[in-house]
């Protein structure tokens, strides 16, 4: 069982891998799909990275550091006036 904050740091750090290896592209009303991260983690043995504890859930709270993770890149990139 990974810290907290091990599992944080990896959670956000390998959302910005899998954007990049996926291909992820923002879409008005469109988010990016947790279940197809989750997924990726397992298929590239990160699964780990879903083990440590939480209040709220593991699941829970890894999806809310995904989510934060990419849209925090989307709007430093529109900020950059950079395309995706």
């Amino acid at each position: 069982m990974l810290k907290r904050k091990e599992a944080e740091d990896g959670i956000r750090r390998l959302a910005l891998e899998w954007m990049r290896e996926t291909d992820y592209r923002p879409k008005p009303g469109w988010y990016p799909s947790f279940s197809d991260f989750k997924q990726w983690l397992e298929a590239n043995h990160r699964s780990l990275y879903l083990n440590f504890r939480s209040e709220i859930g593991a699941q829970t709270e890894a999806e809310g550091w995904f989510e934060a993770e990419i849209g925090n890149y989307c709007r430093q990139m529109n900020a950059r006036g950079t395309a995706f």
